[in-house]
């Protein structure tokens, strides 16, 4: 099947990852046509398309392509993309030049509550579109939902030169401000009733309701591997926090990478992960 085209069919299980020039859709074939006939597929493919294209989680497609397995570009040192694509259980590419060579057969088979979230993400989208349209927007959209890919890449490069790409990345940054910023505003709401100062522990409270929301904004953020993995650090925090253990540094640091490591065993090797623990 390797390197001469075939006809897929298969569904989008993660978000599509949208640029100015490019697209990248993540597919889980159900079923290839080969010469006449209809083979059966398992496995996920990357499916590249040389343009800026609308696609959503849970769309069934067909397309016609080449599928051919990654490759490194052989740089000594360089970043190794094979096996960054087997970290995600990616096994081959493909490639069209528009998105005329796609065709949706269903929309919307994906997991119920994934694709409800999906759909309160694009509407966040949309808002921040029809607000900011210009590059504003596009950083706006990165450090909320975590898409980075739409932002030019002449502006890209200002962050990098100036050692500020961070701001942009969702991280402990981010998730840590979410935390504080939910504990100051609930507090602020419980210190304007002596009633519910004198029924309620304020510090447990304040606590349990930014745990809340740090997981609601990890999934509206995307659910990325950075992300999850900075809401289990700060989560674990607050809730050594509620169990009175926020002295017990070292065992809640070690709670969050073990728990890291079971959702992500690749983060072991990622320069992220190491120099968060470090």
């Amino acid at each position: 099947v390797l390197n001469e085209k075939v006809t897929v069919e298969g569904t989008i299980y993660d978000n599509p990852q949208v640029s100015p020039d490019r697209t990248e859709l993540l597919v889980s074939p159900s079923r290839i046509l080969r010469n006449g006939q209809y083979l059966p597929a398992s496995g996920r493919l990357l499916l590249n398309i040389r343009e800026s294209c609308l696609f959503h989680y849970g769309d069934v497609i067909r397309f016609t392509s080449r599928l051919r397995f990654p490759h490194n570009f052989g740089n000594p040192g360089g970043f190794d993309y094979e096996r960054y694509l087997r970290f995600k259980g990616i096994l081959v590419r493909g490639f069209v030049n528009d998105a005329t060579g796609i065709v949706v057969l269903r929309s919307e088979t994906g997991n119920p509550l994934r694709t409800r979230l999906e759909r309160f993400r694009d509407r966040i989208r949309k808002s921040i579109q029809e607000t900011a349209p210009d590059t504003e927007g596009k950083i706006i959209q990165a450090m909320i939902l975590g898409d980075q890919k739409e932002i030019p890449k002449e502006t890209m490069d200002k962050f990098s030169r100036t050692g500020t790409i961070h701001i942009i990345a969702i991280s402990g940054f981010n998730i840590g401000i979410v935390a504080v910023f939910s504990i100051f505003v609930l507090r602020l709401f419980l210190k304007s009733s002596e009633y519910l100062l004198l029924r309620w522990n304020i510090v447990t409270i304040t606590t349990f309701f930014a745990i809340l929301v740090v997981i609601l904004y990890t999934f509206i953020a995307g659910s990325g591997i950075s992300v999850v993995r900075a809401s289990i650090m700060v989560v674990l925090f607050m809730v050594a926090v509620l169990i009175n253990r926020e002295r017990d540094l070292y065992n809640t640091l070690a709670l969050a990478a073990f728990l890291i490591l079971i959702v992500a065993p690749s983060s072991l090797f990622d320069i992220s992960f190491q120099l968060s623990f470090a």
